[in-house]
């Protein structure tokens, strides 16, 4: 839907020589290196998550990475879009990307920290004030740092 957004808002016209077919509508940003870059970097971030080793891992981001690219690839061969249309479909893709990893990985963190609070015997709540040390109320240490003077 981003991509939609801002091919609408932009309106940049598409390369006049297109090799095989005929396209219509506007080409910035290219919606196939959008979703390609979105799609695959998701399918790399799920899987990545379930497994522990780095090689699977770097295997993973990689083989996303280059389907991307050879999706972008396509459409410069075929003549839909000009460079910049890919590199600005995949540059969004991977702004999507993201923003939708960050807001999961925060939803998880606070979810977590709400269920860590709950878990404990009161609640996450104390009736207790804290305890003020020497320093906290302002007096001063003897020179070695053991207490008071």
């Amino acid at each position: 839907m981003s991509a939609r957004v801002v091919v609408l808002h932009l309106g940049r016209q598409r390369p006049a020589a297109q090799a095989i077919g005929h396209w219509i509508g506007y080409a910035f940003p290219s919606g196939h290196a959008t979703k390609a870059a979105a799609v695959y970097g998701m399918l790399a971030a799920l899987l990545a998550a379930s497994t522990s080793s780095w090689g699977r891992k770097v295997a993973l981001w990689t083989a996303a990475l280059l389907v991307a690219g050879l999706v972008g690839l396509t459409r410069l061969y075929l003549g839909a879009h000009w460079l910049t249309d890919v590199l600005g479909g995949l540059a969004l893709g991977g702004a999507w990307l993201f923003l939708v990893l960050t807001a999961a990985r925060t939803v998880d963190e606070l979810r977590r920290q709400t269920t860590a609070k709950r878990s404990r015997p009161d609640g996450g709540h104390t009736d207790r004030e804290p305890v003020a040390t020497p320093v906290a109320r302002g007096e001063p240490l003897r020179r070695d740092g053991s207490g008071p003077a």
